[in-house]
């Protein structure tokens, strides 16, 4: 499976990736942005190439283009996915909890949860 993770803190990516190649997605099916311009780029060039992403993770607090501040750029990607006609699994992963309808499923990201596992649950849902 290909992945698209659209988060601007490296660590938050690197928690993700592990829990990620815990359902048997290698780190090299990941691809991570720190910006939606980068983001919905990237979905567009994969798209073109033949090789879709399988699923998009993101955050919902992220600059919406190198170099800008933080803005709530995850709301922004999905409704440019919708709008865009693109159809991809996408998984919210944000400290705060968030309920967003349309999308595969969101994750409280909080260091003392089971975020992990849910995580695990919404990738598994489509593998």
């Amino acid at each position: 499976m290909r992945v698209i993770n659209l988060e601007d803190k490296p660590i938050k990516h690197r928690k993700i990736c592990n829990e990620l190649e815990k359902v048997r997605i290698k780190e090299d099916d990941i691809d991570w942005v720190t910006n939606l311009e980068d983001g919905i780029e990237k979905i567009r060039e994969a798209i073109e190439s033949g090789k879709p992403y399988d699923i998009a993770v993101t955050d919902m607090y992220y600059p919406e283009r190198p170099g800008s501040g933080d803005a709530p750029s995850g709301e922004v990607f999905i409704s440019k996915m919708k709008e865009f006609g693109i159809d991809i699994p996408i998984i919210l992963i944000s400290s705060q909890n968030l309920r967003v309808p349309g999308i595969l499923g969101t994750v409280y990201f909080l260091e003392n949860s089971d975020w992990e596992d849910d995580l695990q649950m919404l990738v598994r849902k489509i593998q």
